[in-house]
């Protein structure tokens, strides 16, 4: 189910829209699949730039965090340019930053990674930075949530860690009934 989204959210930017997918799937003929794809498309969002950023916007929404923008620009409050965001809460001036080994972890990109972080400081956001076990180890997960909510204003005790897990199937999958064998 996530990798349909994250392949969706990746089409619809590819588009520039995310209707023309919402077209193929309503006039697609042939049943197999359609209940996923119909399940998917209200979850597919435009402007993440990496399957990871939509992943964690799956994760934290499905908490019952509000749900963030992808790659916003992220300005001051003077109006100065701090860069862009992965995952921005504009109201909360809050931003997810999700970390990939493959661009953060060279010494030379952790400073690039921190100087950045601290002009967006300045600037009066708030930085959370997101790794891959934060989405997929269940107590990683739980516990970046807690400090997401934290960061966020929002009340701790009514996350739903088990929900925010990823997912492989559309649940409306199983709530139709199963054909009786004769």
């Amino acid at each position: 189910m996530d990798d349909l989204i994250v392949a969706g959210d990746a089409a619809a930017n590819l588009l520039g829209a995310i209707a023309p997918l919402k077209r193929a799937v309503e006039v697609r003929v042939r049943p197999r699949g359609k209940v996923t794809l119909t399940f998917a498309l209200p979850r597919i969002r435009m402007g993440a730039w990496s399957p990871m950023e939509t992943r964690s916007r799956l994760m934290v929404t499905r908490a019952g965090l509000p749900e963030p923008r992808h790659n916003l620009p992220v300005v001051s409050r003077t109006g100065t340019w701090l860069g862009f965001g992965d995952l921005v809460w504009e109201e909360q001036r809050v931003i997810g930053e999700y970390q990939g080994v493959e661009f953060h972890t060279r010494p030379r990109d952790k400073t690039h990674d921190d100087l950045r972080r601290d002009r967006i400081e300045r600037g009066d956001w708030s930085v959370v930075d997101i790794v891959a076990a934060d989405v997929f180890d269940h107590d990683d997960r739980a516990a970046k949530l807690r400090e997401l909510a934290g960061v966020l204003g929002a009340n701790v005790h009514l996350l739903d860690v088990m929900a925010a897990a990823p997912q492989f199937f559309a649940p409306a999958q199983f709530a139709r009934p199963r054909r009786r064998r004769s």
